[in-house]
């Protein structure tokens, strides 16, 4: 059974020239700002894979929930995390092997 892992990942201080590789320019895309270490920062709300046509979409900066409040011991307290920006794909990865059945790679 094919079985496919897809880490997201960040785009910080790179050319555009490299965005461009092993992805299509997609219409929307975020401005241009400056990190923290004055460094050019490039987001695309949407890539989208050249080989497979896969999209990802970017997940912005905030702060969400994480534990229970049931009685699962494990996962208490509830405390708030941070999340830095992040691509995610579009698709959860059980239907990968649907997407390459569907473009014949």
């Amino acid at each position: 059974m094919w079985k496919s892992i897809r880490v997201p990942f960040l785009l910080l201080g790179v050319s555009t020239s490299l965005i461009n590789f092993g992805f299509n320019d997609t219409e929307e895309h975020a401005e241009l700002i400056k990190n923290s270490a004055q460094k050019q920062v490039i987001k695309k709300k949407e890539l989208v894979w050249d080989k497979d046509n896969a999209r990802m979409v970017l997940i912005p900066t905030g702060y969400f929930e994480m534990g229970s409040r049931n009685n699962i011991s494990n996962e208490k307290p509830v405390h708030k995390v941070e999340v830095s920006v992040f691509y995610m794909d579009v698709h959860d990865s059980r239907t990968i092997p649907e997407i390459y059945q569907r473009n014949r790679l």
